[in-house]
């Protein structure tokens, strides 16, 4: 359930990525790591904020995952979503 892809995204990445917010839901639920990091330090919820995702966003909100993570450019997920006037995920976020 952690194991990594080939991007080096985990699965609970890729549903976030994709707005799948019940998906990451049950992954969360089956304790797939929240904060897991990808290649460029990009977590589930980075993911979901970078794609505009507000449900995924909200799911791991609610999970507790970490909002405070910021990326290898030292971008959080809230300000990636505020670069993109994402104003939805801000909301989620701020």
């Amino acid at each position: 359930m952690n194991a990594k892809m080939p991007s080096g995204m985990s699965p609970i990445a890729i549903a976030a990525q994709m707005g799948k917010g019940d998906v990451v839901k049950l992954l969360a639920g089956a304790k797939a790591e929240l904060n897991h990091f990808g290649k460029a330090g990009e977590t589930a919820l980075f993911k979901a904020a970078q794609q505009n995702m507000p449900d995924a966003v909200k799911v791991l909100v609610q999970c507790k995952a970490d909002t405070t993570i910021a990326n290898t450019k030292g971008k959080t997920a809230l300000n990636i979503a505020q670069d993109n006037n994402f104003t939805d995920v801000v909301k989620l976020l701020g």
